[in-house]
């Protein structure tokens, strides 16, 4: 976030605040917002934020992350949005249900500096894990992580171009983050 200049983040599926509130500790000029659906991870997500002391930078909201309708007004104040381990859930709706939600986020917030998508890696090397991961989404009813390549396929048909892509070969599970902006004339 810090490379493109963004100063006050939105956390898309923010679960209990840790991104968030890291981010934070780590820049003491930037502001975010989080939003979950689940009004308990919100509940942790602020109690994080009190014990960390960015409670006054932070604000934590019960809202669907994939309705902008549900945003506080003080989310479209974001000029940075991430979203971790949360978009591939709604390939179950197919991929078109993925390219919307990523409109969306372009047409709502149109000012942003950094779309950062993090995602499961569909496959890694080394773990122990990893059938144990697959057999969660399959039986939840959630749809599966792909890898990059698909990834890659998915953004070009949205309004957003990737910059680049970071991982970190190694880690279980490994998560694979997209820096998307808009896209330029």
């Amino acid at each position: 976030m810090r490379g493109r200049g963004a100063s006050r983040i939105l956390d898309v599926g923010c679960g209990g605040g840790q991104l968030l509130v890291d981010a934070c500790l780590r820049d003491e000029g930037l502001t975010g917002v989080g939003l979950d659906i689940s009004p308990e991870a919100v509940e942790v997500a602020r109690d994080l934020a009190r014990r960390e002391g960015v409670d006054d930078r932070v604000e934590f909201v019960v809202a669907d992350g994939f309705a902008p309708q549900t945003w506080p007004d003080s989310a479209f104040t974001a000029d940075g949005l991430c979203s971790v381990s949360a978009l591939h859930e709604h390939f179950r709706d197919g991929e078109q249900a993925v390219v919307d939600i990523l409109d969306t986020y372009a047409t709502v917030l149109p000012e942003q500096k950094i779309l950062l998508v993090g995602e499961p890696e569909m496959l890694y090397v080394d773990s122990e894990n990893h059938d144990d991961f697959f057999l969660v989404h399959l039986l939840s009813g959630q749809g599966l992580p792909r890898d990059r390549f698909a990834w890659l396929s998915v953004f070009e048909k949205t309004r957003l171009q990737c910059r680049r892509i970071y991982s970190r070969p190694g880690a279980g599970p490994r998560v694979c983050f997209y820096d998307l902006a808009p896209r330029r004339p």
